[in-house]
């Protein structure tokens, strides 16, 4: 293997890692933001884990063209937050999120604008 098969393989490595290391701080934020959200709607014991989960399996990258995961969580917690009779824009909830994320950020570790 020569140097440069050696440097290539390790720019990979390095780029596979901090794919994981985003996915695990943005699955971190919606498992953050999904217990605020559930609080909020006042939900308890399993439905509120069932409902933190929900938010935890809507992180990833969408295809091109699609709305971002981002995008789905706001209009999906605005819509429910409306459905209960509270009153939230989705800045105000996109907001919250970015507060999760910058929490999140500092427990991992990770440098902002680098969520891709």
């Amino acid at each position: 293997m020569t140097m440069l098969d050696k440097r290539e393989q390790a720019l990979e490595q390095a780029f596979v890692r901090k794919e994981e290391v985003r996915f695990l701080m943005l699955s971190h934020r919606n498992k953050l933001f999904g217990r605020w959200a559930g609080d909020l709607l006042h939900y308890r014991g399993e439905v509120a884990e069932r409902y933190i989960t929900s938010m935890v399996d809507m992180t990833g990258k969408p295809p091109h063209g699609v709305p971002t995961p981002d995008d789905k969580i706001v209009s999906r917690v605005v819509a429910e937050f409306a459905n209960t009779g509270m009153t939230m824009t989705p800045d105000e909830v996109r907001d919250a999120l970015t507060r999760f994320e910058e929490q999140s950020r500092a427990e991992f570790g990770t440098a902002p604008g680098k969520s891709g």
